[in-house]
């Protein structure tokens, strides 16, 4: 005689049977999003272009490509802009560069996979969601140390997204202090690009708040 089971038991065994792939199947599907949000895929035809060898920049068109090569050649003048790229390159991760709409109003976005090597030298790679339609000037005004909105430069902008990367790309990002860190480093930057262009600057306020950065009026920024 075949021994029957009772309602619960049968649940139990397909929970058995059924749990472990179920669990496979959400690791694939979290590992794949991972992956896409790192490399930037889409259903979109956009290009790709490489700048170094671990730095790809994926866009729409190839007037942004050229934006953004212009952009990080002009980093590379300064002093701590070329030590920045250095320490990427050499960080054996890859970054990739994007163009994203909804980059525009936090102007840009820098992240990689959450785990204790953004933290313990090890590193992951990396990834910059930018804006690539703006030009020079920038689309974004921030807070500066005298609480005055001065305009945020696309090379300022794009700085400040290179240390979030070169940070989590070597271990090195502080987490919660992560804003902080990456400010100081730019206003050093804001300081070099200054001097090599011959211009005024203002500094950066290091006590990032909710309203440091706004878009910009029409080309300018006028104090809340």
């Amino acid at each position: 005689m075949s021994k029957r089971i009772s309602n619960t038991q049968f649940n139990n065994l397909i929970i058995q049977f059924i749990g472990p792939l179920l669990m496979s199947f959400c690791f694939i599907t979290q590992s794949i999003a991972i992956e896409n949000q790192l490399t930037g895929q889409s259903q979109t035809t956009d290009e790709i272009y490489k700048y170094t060898t671990n730095i790809t920049v994926k866009v729409e068109n190839f007037q942004q490509a050229v934006k953004v090569f212009q952009w990080l050649d002009l980093i590379r003048l300064t002093n701590i802009g070329e030590a920045t790229l250095n320490s990427i390159e050499n960080s054996q991760h890859q970054l990739i560069i994007f163009h994203s709409d909804v980059a525009l109003l936090s102007a840009g976005i820098t992240g990689a996979t959450l785990s204790e090597n953004l933290t313990n030298g090890v590193g992951e790679d990396a990834y910059i969601k930018f804006f690539l339609d703006m030009d020079e000037n920038g689309t974004n005004c921030i807070l500066n140390e005298n609480g005055h909105y001065v305009p945020y430069l696309a090379v300022h902008n794009l700085f400040h997204e290179l240390i979030h990367a070169k940070h989590k790309m070597n271990g090195t990002w502080l987490y919660f202090n992560s804003e902080r860190q990456a400010i100081k480093e730019e206003n050093i930057f804001r300081i070099e690009w200054a001097g090599f262009r011959f211009t005024s600057y203002s500094l950066r306020t290091e006590y990032f708040e909710d309203e440091d950065i706004k878009l910009s009026y029409n080309g300018s920024c006028h104090s809340s």
